[in-house]
């Protein structure tokens, strides 16, 4: 029933070849550059709240054990529960400033050479900047990126979720020169490979998604930020289409670019990614129902993963599977890591 999502690995690469994929990448991309796992970032995260916080954090201390660590950690659950607790809801921000303390990796990988070679747009749930030191995109002492001021159009290669995701107008920074004005100049993003944090970064606390609460939170902004369409008066303009108030965010790259998800697991609480792909998916219903004989196609969706983590949970395996075949988006499995990663499909001219 799903053999049809998947696609060869040799059709993938002519694919990404012919086209200028964008790339979603998740934490995933860090274990594998020996960063810490998602578990145990929280684990250390809740441990420094701990001894921060004079009260209120009596409920988390129990499950700060080391017989608890790992594992336990990586099902959102765990922190969620603590963030509902009137006690410790006041604790969100504390959580949040510590998750500064995340260790950068030096190394890098073929995917991300071509993705640099490519001048390709990276999107990332990631809030640390290991995706940037393992570009080699310059940063500070502790592994932070000083970012600049839209308005002064500086290029930074990193954009950060309080710089687009406001509703003010974000200066004369386009996505590429089709999008700006006659006679504009700015900085143009797509004239280099660019990271954009879309769940917040370390360095803007406050901006960073963590938990169901903020998710829901972000599906609600993003539909505050839409504004009226030029071409409908009485309807909303999407966000891949021109009247949207954010066409030159990370949101326009999301909608009309052929999306390459690597390193995301896409489980049930990432409510806002998920959303997401389905409001990508949505755009074939919206176009067929307007013009049923449009020939539109969306742009494809190609999410990578490996045999090692489908044969861990076959059954969550095959339920994913179907989902993403109402999704839309084909599936190329690797035999491991080291081919997802460091695979011949990342060839790059220079190599």
């Amino acid at each position: 029933m799903t053999n049809d999502i998947f696609i060869d690995i040799k059709v993938f690469k002519d694919d990404i070849e012919k086209k200028k994929p964008c790339f979603l990448i998740g934490n995933g991309l860090c274990r594998y550059l020996c960063a810490p796992d998602w578990g145990r970032v929280i684990w250390k995260v809740m441990n420094m709240a701990v001894k921060d916080e004079k009260s209120g954090m009596e409920g988390v201390k129990e499950y700060l054990q080391d017989d608890f660590q790992g594992e336990a950690f990586n099902h959102p659950e765990i922190y969620t529960s603590f963030l509902i607790d009137r006690k410790t809801a006041k604790s969100r921000d504390t959580y949040k400033n510590h998750l500064r303390d995340f260790l950068i990796p030096q190394t890098t990988c073929a995917l991300l050479k071509y993705a640099l070679s490519q001048e390709a747009q990276i999107l990332t749930p990631n809030f640390d900047y290991s995706i940037e030191c393992a570009l080699g995109f310059p940063t500070g002492k502790k592994g932070t990126i000083h970012f600049s001021h839209v308005k002064g159009c500086e290029s930074t290669e990193t954009y950060p979720y309080g710089e687009y995701a406001s509703k003010e107008k974000r200066g004369k920074l386009y996505l590429e020169r089709e999008t700006a004005g006659k006679g504009d100049s700015g900085h143009y993003v797509t004239d280099s490979c660019s990271v954009w944090h879309i769940h917040g970064s370390v360095n803007h606390p406050r901006s960073i998604l963590w938990g169901f609460e903020d998710y829901i939170n972000a599906i609600i902004h993003l539909k505050e930020l839409q504004s009226h369409s030029p071409n409908a008066k009485y309807r909303y303009a999407e966000p891949w289409e021109d009247g949207f108030v954010q066409k030159n965010s990370w949101l326009r790259l999301f909608f009309t670019k052929p999306l390459v998800i690597v390193g995301c697991g896409l489980n049930s609480e990432e409510l806002f990614l998920r959303w997401l792909l389905l409001r990508r998916q949505r755009q074939i219903t919206i176009r067929h129902d307007k013009n049923p004989n449009d020939a539109f196609q969306l742009p494809l969706t190609y999410y990578l993963d490996t045999h090692l983590e489908a044969d861990k949970k076959p059954k969550l395996d095959k339920a994913r599977l179907l989902y993403f075949k109402f999704l839309g988006i084909k599936v190329v499995r690797f035999k491991n890591y080291d081919e997802l990663y460091d695979g011949p499909q990342w060839g790059t001219a220079e190599q």
